[in-house]
């Protein structure tokens, strides 16, 4: 490592930390890694299971089991160049330290794209400090067909340049309400799980939604069929909601048979419109002949299962 770091010079640096930290804070990898800190442009973090059997320590000294270490035998310092943070766990039942990851955040007044995925992180020690990220453009939580919570990072910090936002959503919703509140941010792009948003109506969603009027793509992971509806007779009836919407995804369970507002919004809105989902059934022949008549006027709408395209 120290030939290759002397080979790149002073040029920028896009590293990978692969492999068990539980083991790679024993070898001091991340310790030199860190020392370079300051030509870092990409980094990401990625703990992936070993085969071989771990030696060490189950439990930390606070009895939590399995805690990832990212810094070694070193804290980093300044990361004045470090433009996108990919963070990744892909073994369940360990963490990386929450206040590890934000304060890797708070050394890059650059960063510009934070991604993490895995298992959540520990919450434990966590700064009460709201610092500004005035460049970070797109913050993602999970993947793309997986949205996962924001393990309380949006609650601590402002994040007034937000372009793109991928999260899921928590049981009241208040994760993203709270959100957008108190960072204002002018989003293109809003990615949402809805697998735990199972409140008896949606309007402190709609609500967060008109907040939003900068938004262009909007993507939902497995909304309920009564939240759908509610959502599709508010974008019929209500031009201030979301008035820049282009592109509309959806991927449901079950998606309700009540096409009525669907197609409302269709007329209305000239959506470019994706349903996307494994159990997406053909809808009613009458709904198909006026979607059809909508696409000749120039709409663009995609039903689709996992075995059938129906428009």
């Amino acid at each position: 490592m120290p030939t290759w770091f002397q080979r790149a010079g002073h040029h920028p640096l896009s590293i990978s930390l692969r492999g068990d930290f539980r083991k790679v804070a024993t070898h001091r990898i991340p310790t030199i890694v860190w020392r370079h800190g300051e030509q870092l442009k990409e980094l990401e973090i990625l703990h992936e299971e070993d085969d071989s059997e771990f030696s060490g320590e189950e439990t930390d000294e606070d009895g939590l089991p399995d805690v990832l270490d990212v810094f070694g035998d070193a804290a980093p310092q300044q990361l004045p160049m470090l433009e996108t943070l990919m963070v990744r766990n892909e073994v369940e039942d360990r963490g990386f330290l929450a206040p590890q990851i934000i304060q890797l955040l708070f050394l890059a007044p650059n960063l510009m794209n934070y991604m993490f995925s895995g298992s959540f992180l520990f919450a434990s020690s966590i700064s009460s400090e709201m610092p500004i990220f005035p460049t970070l453009r797109t913050l993602t939580f999970g993947s793309r067909d997986k949205p996962q919570l924001d393990a309380g990072i949006l609650s601590r910090g402002l994040f007034p340049a937000l372009a793109e936002l991928s999260v899921a959503m928590d049981i009241s919703g208040r994760n993203i309400f709270d959100f957008v509140k108190q960072s204002t941010p002018a989003l293109q792009s809003l990615l949402l799980g809805m697998l735990a948003y199972d409140t008896p109506d949606s309007d402190e969603l709609h609500e967060c939604l008109h907040l939003i009027s900068s938004l262009e793509r909007l993507e939902m992971w497995y909304p309920r069929s009564h939240h759908l509806d509610h959502f599709f007779v508010s974008l019929a009836n209500s031009p201030s909601l979301l008035p820049n919407l282009c592109t509309l995804i959806i991927h449901p369970y079950v998606v309700s048979n009540s096409r009525e507002p669907l197609l409302r919004v269709l007329s209305t809105r000239r959506i470019k419109l994706h349903i996307d989902g494994k159990y997406v059934k053909k809808p009613p022949q009458d709904a198909l002949a006026a979607m059809a008549e909508l696409v000749t006027c120039g709409a663009e709408i995609y039903i689709r299962s996992d075995t059938f395209d129906y428009i």
